[in-house]
């Protein structure tokens, strides 16, 4: 029950917002703390509730203008487009607290007591795409409907230079080469070649 109200004053404060975008912050912080009677636990739940909705709304109005059939979310009713909200955000964000189900079915309860006739039926329709498994299922961070996947990223080799080396270095490192080589036949001309073994000496018939 205290979550209930904490959710119906995240609601009449987001309403609020969206249709005066201009509300000063003292004067909300005023109505969620009398309307929460300054009890810490339901304070904190509260504006946790109203900045969660607040930083993702560009994706949760992404994602509910993608499952809304013929209707523009600026037409909804403002309290049915902020219902919405608050719903599809628990659906995300809820964890054990909130699972998706009982997300939805809180949400529907604030469709009963502050819409519209219409508006448990409607609400209902499109959160209940958004339950894990079902057809508009996301996590917090995919693209936006429309959007195209974003490419992997392609991790270039490394350029292979060659080293560029001196016509001098070349030269001077060729006749180093022939060098070696000719003191290497010469030594083998000079030095004695050792005495074979008896073993290998012919013998004398």
């Amino acid at each position: 029950m205290r979550r209930t109200r904490c959710r119906e004053v995240a609601l009449q404060t987001l309403y609020q917002r969206d249709l005066n975008p201009g509300l000063p912050a003292r004067q909300v912080n005023t109505f969620v703390r009398r309307r929460m009677k300054n009890t810490p636990l339901l304070l904190d739940y509260t504006k946790a509730l109203i900045e969660g909705v607040e930083s993702h709304k560009p994706e949760l109005d992404a994602h509910i203008q993608a499952v809304a059939e013929n209707w523009r979310l600026d037409r909804m009713a403002a309290l049915d487009r902020n219902i919405l909200r608050i719903g599809l955000y628990e659906i995300q964000k809820g964890g054990k607290d909130t699972p998706p189900n009982v997300a939805v079915n809180e949400a529907l309860e604030l469709a009963k007591r502050y819409g519209s006739p219409n508006s448990t039926k409607f609400i209902n329709g499109l959160l209940d795409r958004f339950l894990p498994g079902h057809s508009a299922a996301f996590n917090f961070g995919d693209p936006l409907p429309g959007q195209p996947e974003p490419e992997p990223e392609v991790i270039a080799e490394p350029e292979v230079v060659a080293e560029v080396v001196e016509p001098d270095v070349v030269a001077e490192v060729v006749a180093e080469v022939v060098e070696s080589d000719v003191v290497a036949e010469v030594v083998a001309l000079v030095e004695p070649s050792e005495p074979t073994s008896e073993a290998e000496q012919p013998s004398a018939e």
